[in-house]
């Protein structure tokens, strides 16, 4: 009989331990998603700030150089 108490025991405190194992690492799973996601979220907005800025420096830098090849060739350019 007391090797059935023992069995008993041993089981209960491997499924109580291993349950708050599992909750603490979900936890710790659920908080790391979340920071992840909200730098991911970040991420993705500073990108298209970038790329927006990217792009305009662009075609501000493409008018810029027409305009300086116009000047050079002797003609004036039209405004856009």
């Amino acid at each position: 009989m007391m090797k059935r108490a023992r069995w008993l025991a041993t089981g209960v405190a491997l499924g109580a331990g291993g349950t708050l194992w599992a909750k603490r690492r979900l936890g710790d799973l659920q908080g790391r998603l979340e920071r992840a996601r909200v730098v991911g979220d970040v991420a993705g907005a500073t990108r298209q700030r970038v790329q927006a800025a990217v792009g305009a420096g662009r075609a501000q830098a493409q008018r810029r150089e027409q305009e300086i090849r116009a000047r050079l060739e002797g003609r004036e350019m039209t405004a856009r």
